[in-house]
């Protein structure tokens, strides 16, 4: 039995046992990288596949008070474009998938990215290692190269 009042790690973008949407905004904020990569993982599988795109032309709006790590900034990303326990990536390549259509949101669109110092702060150059994929240690994923990533895809980001 789940308790439907806490987040579930396993299932964040349905919380209780009848799969209701998330309860509120931001449930995943609390957690580490590897849950919150989880959640984005968990959103993918609950997503209302069939759905229209909203169309060209459209305006989002991401929260970013907890954009502190690329995996937050899925998190946020998948909110802003389809709602609690949304998703819209995981991954660079998802984010470009994403990005061509029928996942929510067709482009061109606006996004209005709420307290992006936050991300200015935290998505910095460095090194990133995940705690959820040890294997491999790369380049971290700037805000910079989120910024190109999307304005290549048609999107017009509004850093607020």
């Amino acid at each position: 039995m789940t308790d439907s009042t806490s987040p579930c790690p396993a299932g964040p973008a349905r919380s209780g046992s009848r799969g209701a949407p998330a309860a509120r905004p931001n449930l995943w904020a609390d957690y580490d990288r590897a849950l919150r990569h989880h959640w984005s993982g968990a959103a993918l599988r609950h997503r209302r596949s069939g759905r229209p795109d909203r169309p060209a032309g459209s305006t989002f709006y991401l929260d970013g008070r907890f954009v502190t790590d690329i995996e937050g900034f899925y998190c946020a990303l998948g909110e802003a474009i389809n709602g609690l326990g949304g998703y819209f990536g995981w991954n660079l390549s998802a984010l470009d998938d994403c990005l061509r259509g029928r996942w929510g949101a067709l482009p061109p669109f606006r996004l209005i990215w709420h307290h992006a110092e936050v991300a200015r702060r935290r998505l910095v150059p460095g090194y990133d290692r995940p705690a959820s994929t040890r294997r491999t240690r790369g380049p971290a994923i700037t805000l910079q190269d989120l910024l190109a990533i999307l304005t290549e895809g048609r999107v017009d980001v509004d850093l607020r």
